[in-house]
């Protein structure tokens, strides 16, 4: 069996005595694997990133690629003695060199850069731009360079630092797909820091999402989405109306239904809906709301509804074909997959 590609084992990293960037972090990335380390910002999600690609020392815990340690207590390997690939946010090309240079700059003395770089500029559909240089190329076009650039040794793991964040949204999609199909064809480990879970979705195989130096869950993008293990993980991916529950032998009780709530003590809950969960005019409605506000969102429509003994308003989001009015009142009823029930912190 192969050891990872990358692991992290126990890493905690101190700025300064009593705050801690890291705490007890431990991850292993398999060969060609992508695994996506997802947070708000000041998670550190970062400050691993770095400590994987030996930017920085880590305070406490064992880094090893393929097995072989590169930190720990005792030893520290340099960046360049790591054998991985580094992308940064702002791509960090060398104005001064053409595509083609930037393209060939890691690659060991000795190495023919001609067939490398005419290779990657073919998958990156970039063929014959070999002399144009950054200030030349667009924003999409600067990151498929970097992106080659960082594959051209063939890193034994690629590390990608909010590679798509200066990227608008339809750039971004095609983007994605394009570094996972370059990752794909090169068998290459990645690990993909972004805030963004959209990216994360996209790209990995696994993601881990992390809060305050800790790793809250580690799962595929669709188990993470569908069994959040707690109201944080549930709110990093989407909207939710959080509704005051008292739960009672397992279930979970609101002034408009009951829901399951395994695994909770009895006492006060939240029972959280995400927006997508909700039909309106069903014959099997659920409960009864009055339409406060609408809004057109192309393909789909947010509808703000009131519902008796719900404080807040609730915001669903419906097909557009469903064309409801303002102050019709309309059955809703849920899709209890897209419904979770945790504990009041």
């Amino acid at each position: 069996m192969k050891p990872p590609a990358l692991s992290f084992a126990n890493v905690r990293h101190d700025y300064r005595a009593g705050v801690s960037a890291l705490d007890g972090v431990s991850l292993d990335v398999a060969p060609g694997e992508i695994v996506a380390l997802l947070g708000p910002s000041g998670c550190g999600k970062t400050t691993l990133l770095r400590i994987g690609a030996g930017l920085e020392r880590q305070s406490a815990g064992r880094v090893a690629l393929n097995g072989v340690t590169m930190a720990d207590e005792r030893a520290f390997a340099p960046p360049e003695k790591r054998g991985v690939g580094l992308m940064f946010q702002d791509y960090a090309l060398f104005p001064h060199l053409d595509v083609k240079a930037n393209i060939a700059f890691g690659l060991a003395r000795g190495v023919d850069a001609g067939p490398v770089v005419a290779d990657l500029l073919r998958r990156i559909g970039l063929a014959g731009r070999e002399h144009d240089y950054p200030h030349m190329l667009s924003g999409g076009e600067q990151q498929r360079v970097a992106m080659a650039r960082a594959m051209a040794p063939r890193p034994v793991v690629l590390l990608m630092d909010e590679p798509f964040s200066n990227l608008d949204q339809r750039l971004r999609r095609g983007m994605r797909a394009q570094t996972v199909e370059l990752l794909r064809e090169n068998a290459a480990a990645a690990v993909l820091v972004t805030h963004d879970p959209d990216d994360a979705m996209a790209v990995a195989d696994r993601i881990a999402l992390m809060r305050e130096g800790r790793i809250v869950q580690c799962a595929s993008p669709e188990d993470i989405f569908r069994n959040p293990v707690d109201l944080f993980a549930a709110r990093f991916f989407s909207e939710l109306a959080e509704i005051p529950a008292q739960v009672r032998q397992g279930r979970a009780e609101t002034s408009f239904g009951s829901f399951a709530a395994r695994g909770l003590a009895d006492g006060p809950a939240l029972v959280c809906i995400r927006r997508d969960a909700f039909s309106l005019r069903s014959e099997e409605a659920e409960f009864a709301a009055i339409v406060r506000a609408v809004r057109f969102l192309g393909d789909r429509r947010l509808v703000v509804l009131d519902v008796d003994g719900v404080a807040e308003p609730i915001e669903a989001l419906v097909d557009a074909r469903n064309d409801v009015a303002i102050g019709e009142k309309v059955g809703v009823s849920l899709d209890r997959t897209e419904v979770f029930a945790f504990p009041v912190a």
